[in-house]
């Protein structure tokens, strides 16, 4: 093969090291995200104990939404960052928090008295199963792979060429720059 050529190998090390920059670039900015489908995961049955020292954790995926029942009625409910999560009262038993912004943040929930009835600590993520299938689909490729480690979302594996390489750091980069921090390993 001639000189012009690039080996898989130095593709996948142009792919690493691409994408490292842009993850240590974007990980200074203080956006964690743990960057798994982990709303499945979430909650017990999204129901908020009604003890004010019982604090419910759970994930959400970054634009996605869940309703949660709260066991007391509620009258004013307040979320620490709006930038991270949009909060709404559909009743005083029911609430849907929609993930904005990568991050983590609480929901705290009051009776009418004023007194704190419930916490919610949300994790707003990003999708890796998404971001995966969209690169794989954009790419026509199966040998990068989406993961998430310490808070970044990491790509990993090897391209087939340099410009599947380059469109995987793109697909990444378009979906960190809407709220989250990427890596590779």
């Amino acid at each position: 093969m001639s000189g012009d050529g690039v080996s898989g190998n130095k593709v996948g090390r142009l792919l690493a090291f691409g994408v490292m920059g842009l993850g240590a670039a974007l990980a200074s900015s203080g956006f964690a995200d743990r960057a798994a489908a982990a709303d499945r995961r979430g909650s017990s049955g999204g129901v908020i104990v009604s003890e004010m020292n019982d604090v419910q954790r759970v994930k959400l995926v970054l634009n996605k939404s869940r309703t949660f029942k709260v066991d007391t009625a509620f009258a004013t409910i307040v979320a620490g960052s709006s930038d991270i999560v949009d909060v709404k009262s559909l009743s005083d038993h029911l609430i849907y928090v929609q993930g904005k912004q990568t991050g983590t943040t609480n929901v705290i929930l009051f009776d009418s008295s004023m007194k704190q009835i419930g916490i919610l600590d949300v994790e707003v993520v990003i999708d890796t199963g998404n971001l995966q299938q969209n690169i794989r689909t954009s790419t026509g490729g199966q040998g990068i792979r989406v993961s998430a480690s310490e808070g970044q979302v990491v790509l990993s594996g090897v391209a087939a060429d340099a410009v599947t390489a380059e469109r995987a750091m793109a697909i990444a980069t378009s979906t960190v720059a809407k709220g989250g921090s990427s890596s590779t390993r």
